[in-house]
């Protein structure tokens, strides 16, 4: 399972649903993923905020979990997702775009708060907590 941006900001803000939907992930013992994009709009967060408390807390998260890099093999996959939604007049974030196409590129599903964007792409596993 991968986690979306909006799943790693409820968990540096310790939302209660992300935090019982790690605590869910780490009892099941399913290895829990992020990817470099989500790290990519995190730390733009980070440093758009200016805040040395969230940047920090961020950056121990973030080792805490397995990356998977943002490849050749999911760069063509994100942009044909992102070419479809854009031929059926939709658009997302090109950084989600990206997160989904590592996600199928590994037989992942997305763990995201933000369904709205990733259940308009077909055949992506989505869960949301």
């Amino acid at each position: 399972m991968i986690g979306d941006t909006s799943f790693f900001i409820d968990l540096i803000r310790e939302k209660p649903e992300a935090l019982q939907k790690l605590q869910e992930i780490i009892d099941s013992e399913e290895e829990f993923k992020i990817t470099t994009p989500t790290i990519f709009e995190l730390f733009t967060g980070a440093f758009l905020s200016k805040k040395e408390t969230e940047y920090g807390k961020l950056k121990e998260i973030v080792q805490e979990f397995n990356i998977i890099e943002f490849d050749m093999t999911a760069a063509e996959e994100a942009a044909r997702i992102n070419a479809d939604l854009k031929k059926r007049g939709k658009q997302i974030e090109s950084e989600d775009c990206m997160i989904a196409g590592i996600a199928q590129v590994h037989g992942e599903t997305v763990l995201t708060r933000n369904v709205k964007h990733f259940g308009q792409i077909p055949n992506l596993r989505v869960e949301s907590y």
